[in-house]
């Protein structure tokens, strides 16, 4: 990844967040999904296709693959992996806790990561040199929340609902941990990597929800891995994923998940 790569990044998720905040409890209507999202609205199309158009004349050698809109230059070694509003429910709802996800992977190795919510003016953004977070005009560098036990720990995933079949591993989680949030999406990715979180369990995510998690997470301090506890370093299908902020958690959630681990190829 290059500084050009970061810039074209930044500049296309501007571009996306001018629109969203137009859209944003506008009264765009929701449409019924045939996929794992339920609903996707014209905010989330246009969303895309303005990520896509800066990405594309800066980057025209690139692949990409979107949520919403058909892969382009699937056989190119760099791709963008686009989720134009990950929280599309949130969205339309009028809560501010969707956002806009931006991943560049570089042969399926995830390089550069952000999570980007255009109404608080929050964004996180990932890379080798470390995760900082920008809140208006401060920036910041991001540390997760260490030192603690699993009794301690503050979970968050989207919705039981996305369990069905798995309630005894939900369960074993909610048991185990101090406090459980739900709702929250990727926005819970960046709340993790300021040290608010301590872990994320969710299960059945798809590349665009889970391709800018391992650069976020880990420039944090955290760690990513599949329900095996095989590390997200490649993004490739479907795949069951736990973040924890301290990678000492892991030890302690892993067993808990290991029974019902999904296969994900390494």
């Amino acid at each position: 990844m290059t500084s050009d790569h970061l810039a074209a990044a930044l500049a296309a998720v501007d571009a996306a967040g001018v629109g969203l905040r137009t859209l944003f409890r506008s009264g765009v209507r929701a449409e019924q999904k045939e996929a794992s999202s339920p609903i996707v609205t014209e905010a989330d199309r246009a969303s895309e296709r303005a990520i896509r158009a800066v990405l594309e004349d800066r980057t025209p050698d690139v692949g990409i693959l979107g949520e919403e809109l058909p892969t382009v230059r699937p056989e190119a070694p760099m791709r963008w992996i686009i989720d134009p509003i990950d929280g599309t429910i949130a969205f339309a709802c009028g809560k501010a806790t969707f956002t806009t996800l931006l991943a560049l992977t570089d042969h399926a190795r995830p390089v550069l990561g952000i999570v980007d919510q255009p109404i608080l003016e929050e964004r996180w953004v990932g890379t080798s040199e470390g995760t900082t977070f920008i809140c208006g005009p401060t920036e910041t560098r991001c540390a997760t929340r260490t030192g603690i036990s699993l009794a301690q720990a503050r979970m968050a995933s989207t919705s039981p609902a996305f369990f069905k079949g798995r309630e005894r591993v939900l369960e074993r989680l909610t048991d185990a941990v101090h406090v459980v949030s739900w709702g929250g999406d990727a926005y819970n990715v960046g709340l993790l990597a300021l040290g608010h979180l301590d872990l994320i369990v969710e299960t059945g995510l798809e590349p665009y929800d889970y391709a800018p998690w391992a650069p976020i997470v880990r420039g944090a301090g955290g760690r990513v891995t599949d329900w095996a506890g095989r590390d997200l370093d490649r993004v490739d299908g479907r795949a069951d994923v736990v973040a924890c902020g301290d990678p000492a958690l892991l030890d302690a959630v892993l067993p808990l998940l290991q029974s019902e681990a999904a296969t994900h190829a390494p």
